[in-house]
């Protein structure tokens, strides 16, 4: 028993020995330096953005004792006048739908009961009327009809790109003709009342960025999307790179995510898996044959 014993603690020792020298390598060591460089550049960019988010909020506190109760909405409340909301630009929104989760109609509530004070439409973009979501999203807008421009559109079946680009290239070619901008949201998100209201200012920072750059297929933007694009956001990211377009994220610009109420940690799991792979595939396609698949966030121009 005891040399049995003895046998298992110096294999143990073995073990631990070649690990250690493993781990000591040069080549180790700089793996491991690199992890803890990323680490740090994210925890870094976490950090950052958390100030500039307390920042904003703790103005917004302060304005509001001041006497602007629409703080939440705009900084100045001089900017809610009827004289600078009937000026404000159209904007379309553009929602590609599939599925009718537990938390799609609260959602799609919140995206059409925004505060902005410009000419807005929404178009529901699905693949066809068979989508749960068709009823669903049908049934909303009749509730709303009275106080919403909005409308569904079956975009038919995707033959050369992803089907969530394809419904969002067929919504830009239904929206209004006058609209300046473009707004992609996707189905799983909140917004606050103010977001498209942000979303625009930021946007009108930059005049000569707006909804033209879809309709003339300005920089390749529609033709990279619709030949093999897989992810809208990184094929935009990849054309304004090369292109020196701005991309721009306000402070303001967070959209809450809810869970479903039966995700499981190894089902969240799985699907991040699935997400970073094929992610990993679209950048790899977008280094061989330079027709990426990425873009800017949420606001295109």
């Amino acid at each position: 028993m005891e040399a049995a014993m003895a046998a298992m603690e110096a294999a143990a020792d073995n073990v631990l020995a070649a690990l250690s020298r493993t781990f000591s390598s040069t080549i180790a060591v700089f793996i491991q330096i690199q992890g803890c460089l990323i680490c740090l550049i994210l925890a870094l960019g976490w950090a950052i953005a958390y100030l500039v988010r307390k920042k904003v909020i703790r103005n917004m506190r302060r304005k509001i004792v001041d006497g602007n109760s629409f703080a939440f909405l705009c900084d100045d409340i001089d900017e809610l006048e009827h004289s600078v909301q009937k000026n404000l630009p159209r904007v379309s929104v553009i929602m590609p739908l599939k599925g009718f989760g537990e938390h799609n109609l609260q959602n799609w509530k919140t995206q059409i009961t925004s505060l902005y004070g410009g000419p807005l439409e929404f178009l529901f973009v699905l693949e066809s009327k068979d989508d749960p979501a068709y009823h669903a999203v049908s049934h909303l807008i009749a509730e709303y009809k009275d106080n919403l421009e909005a409308k569904v559109v079956v975009a038919g079946f995707s033959t050369t790109c992803s089907q969530k680009i394809h419904n969002q290239l067929i919504g830009v070619e239904k929206m209004h003709k006058d609209s300046k901008y473009v707004l992609f949201l996707d189905d799983d998100v909140r917004l606050h009342p103010g977001t498209i209201g942000a979303l625009t200012k930021e946007m009108e920072k930059n005049p000569e960025m707006h909804a033209d750059d879809f309709r003339q297929d300005r920089y390749g933007v529609v033709s990279r999307l619709r030949d093999g694009g897989y992810s809208d956001d990184m094929t935009l990211a990849a054309i304004a790179g090369e292109h020196k377009r701005l991309i721009s994220s306000p402070p303001v610009a967070v959209f809450p995510h809810p869970l479903a109420s039966d995700l499981s940690f190894p089902r969240f799991e799985i699907s991040e898996l699935l997400v970073h792979m094929y992610s990993d595939r679209t950048c790899v396609n977008v280094e061989l044959d330079k027709d990426g698949n990425s873009t800017v966030q949420h606001v295109v121009s």
